[in-house]
C-alpha cells in the first residue's frame, strides 16, 4: 500500500476520498485490523478499479438495493464544470440501450461528481481482441454492437469524446457496452485543457482543437474497428484477406480527414457494411444461380 504522499504524486486524480481511502488502510495496516469502510454517498468503496485523467473508478456495494456498482468520481475543476457534469450524467441516465452501460445514480461529494453504473462482469474490448484469438464474425458482431451503442448516444445529442478499446466492455454474458461517455471531458475547462481524447483514436478535428462532434467519435470507432480486426492501428495494419476486405472502405470513409466526407452517422456505417455483408452472401449466391455480382450491387445499393 503506498503512503498518501506517493499516492498524490503518482496520481491525478487525487480527491479526497481517495485519500481518506488510503490513510484508513495504512491505519489500518498500522493497528493490524481491518480497514474503516470508506463511503461515497450511500456507497461503499470495495476496490480500486482503474483511473483515467480526470476520475478514479471503484468497485462498489449498494446497501440500498444490495448490488455491486460501478462508482466513478469526477473531479471537476470549479462549481461550473459541476454543474456540466452533472447535467451530462443526468442525461446519460435517461439513455437506455443494451449496447450502453446504464448510469443509475449520480450526486456530488468533495469537488467531485459521483456517477454509479452497472458493474459490469468481462473485460474490456481491447483485452478481449488481445488476450485470445477471435473469430471475424465474432470481432465484427462486437464491434457493430459498439457503434449501435455509439448512435443512441448520438441520437440523445451525446458525444462519447474518446471511444477507444479501454472505454467498451465486452460481458460475460457476451453483450457489448460503451462506456464514459465524455463526463470526464465536461469536467475540464475547454480553456485551459488539453484537446480531449486519446492521441492514438483521437480525429483530426479533436487534434486541433475543436469541440468533438459525432463524427469525431466515428473517427475513432474506426480506428478501434480496424485494431480489433487486425491488432494493428491503421497506419500499420492491413485489411485484405477474405471477407473482411468488405470492411475497408467503410473503414477507410471514417477515417477521412475532413469529418464532412465520413460517414453521415454511426447507423449509416452500421448499414453499408451490413449491406457489404449481405453483398458477399447474395453474390456468392447469385454466382451459384448463373446471376452477376453488378446486379445485387445495383439492387442493395
Amino acid at each position: 500500500m503506498p503512503s498518501v504522499t506517493e499516492a498524490t504524486a503518482a496520481d491525478p486524480v487525487f480527491v479526497p476520498v481517495e485519500k481518506a481511502r488510503v490513510r484508513a488502510a495504512l491505519h489500518a495496516r498500522l493497528a493490524r485490523r481491518e480497514p474503516d469502510a470508506t463511503t461515497v454517498g450511500r456507497y461503499t468503496l470495495r476496490a480500486r478499479l482503474g483511473q483515467g485523467a480526470h476520475g478514479v473508478v471503484y468497485r462498489a456495494h449498494d446497501p440500498k438495493l444490495e448490488r455491486e456498482v460501478a462508482l466513478k468520481l469526477v473531479l471537476a475543476s470549479g462549481p461550473e464544470r459541476v454543474t456540466a457534469v452533472l447535467a451530462e450524467a443526468h442525461a446519460l441516465a435517461k439513455l437506455a440501450h443494451p449496447n450502453v452501460v446504464p448510469v443509475y445514480d449520480v450526486g456530488e461529494t468533495d469537488h467531485a461528481v459521483y456517477i454509479a453504473m452497472e458493474w459490469v462482469r468481462g473485460m474490456t474490448l481491447g483485452d478481449w481482441f488481445s488476450h485470445e484469438a477471435r473469430s471475424e464474425q465474432e470481432t465484427v458482431r462486437v464491434m457493430l454492437d459498439a457503434g449501435r451503442g455509439l448512435h443512441a448516444a448520438h441520437a440523445v445529442g451525446l458525444v462519447h469524446q474518446d471511444f477507444k478499446p479501454h472505454n467498451v466492455m465486452v460481458g460475460d454474458d457476451g453483450r457489448v457496452r460503451v462506456l464514459d461517455f465524455g463526463l470526464a471531458q465536461t469536467a475540464v475547462s475547454s480553456t485551459d485543457a488539453p484537446p480531449a481524447g486519446t492521441p492514438d483514436y483521437m480525429s483530426p478535428e479533436q487534434r486541433r482543437g475543436d469541440v468533438p462532434t459525432a463524427l469525431s467519435d466515428q473517427y475513432g470507432f474506426c480506428v478501434t474497428f480496424h485494431e480489433a480486426l487486425t491488432l494493428k492501428r491503421p497506419a500499420t495494419g492491413r485489411l485484405a484477406r477474405g471477407w473482411l476486405a468488405l470492411a475497408k472502405p467503410i473503414i477507410a470513409r471514417g477515417l477521412r480527414e475532413d469529418p464532412l466526407e465520413r460517414h453521415a452517422s454511426m447507423d449509416t456505417l452500421i448499414r453499408r457494411f451490413e449491406r457489404r455483408r449481405l453483398l458477399a452472401l447474395g453474390a456468392g449466391l447469385a454466382g451459384a444461380a448463373g446471376l452477376g455480382a453488378a446486379f445485387m450491387w445495383a439492387l442493395l445499393r
